[in-house]
């Protein structure tokens, strides 16, 4: 997972199946810079970086950390992006199955595969 970059190919919430994930992208990388742990992802309308503590099946994301770009977004890609940074207020339970990333915990999830010639 150290310095792939993932898309979203499906996920939930607790209303349901996150249906807009296949026409607004959402990526995810974690990586090293600066010698800290970060991860970056990208929403429908901008994203945001932050530290992150990674475990052997759990990441926290350190919201203290976290930059945010300053992008303007209309309906609904602010709701989008708001589910993302809703999500991952709390702790994320992750599994790597082969190349298939899934996030979980209990406000949804997120299946990823990694970015391919883009």
């Amino acid at each position: 997972m150290n310095g792939i970059q993932f898309v979203a190919v499906s996920g939930s919430g607790t209303a349901g199946q996150l249906a807009w994930l296949t026409t607004d992208r959402v990526t995810w990388w974690v990586g090293t810079r600066d010698n800290r742990r970060v991860v970056r992802v990208g929403t429908p309308c901008a994203g945001f970086e932050a530290g992150v503590e990674v475990t052997d099946e759990q990441m926290t994301i350190d919201r203290s950390t976290m930059q945010i770009a300053a992008v303007a977004c209309d309906s609904p890609q602010h709701e989008y992006d708001a589910w993302i940074h809703n999500f991952a207020e709390l702790p994320i339970s992750y599994t790597l199955d082969g190349t298939t990333l899934t996030l979980s915990n209990d406000r949804g999830s997120l299946v990823l595969e990694p970015v391919t010639g883009d």
